[in-house]
């Protein structure tokens, strides 16, 4: 797949990338996808490339995405398997551990 800054990332044969709108203005703020390794990846504007997502997740496609409209918190899902969520939250400028919620 291609971000839409031009960057081409290879995704995991049946999986989707999420497109996430952190401040709700209607464009596409970062994109996230896994990759046939299980690797989780993302990518935004000014990253100038797909980057492995801290903490070592690993997962077998995307699930959501969301964020407080306050601004100080967004989310990632991702599937394992068939059935578990974990997510990974970034706020106080990182992005925090896998953990599980479905």
């Amino acid at each position: 797949m291609t971000s839409p800054w031009g960057h081409v990332g290879y995704l995991k044969c049946g999986s989707h990338a999420q497109a996430a709108d952190w401040d709700g203005n209607g464009t596409v703020d970062e994109v996230f996808g896994v990759t046939g390794n299980r690797h989780i990846w993302h990518d935004w504007k000014n990253a100038g490339k797909w980057v492995e997502m801290p903490n070592s997740g690993r997962a077998d496609d995307t699930y959501d995405w969301g964020w407080s409209h306050s601004g100080t918190r967004r989310a990632i899902d991702v599937k394992v398997g068939s059935s578990q969520v974990w997510r990974s939250e970034f706020y106080s400028s990182k992005w925090h551990a896998w953990t599980r919620v479905a």
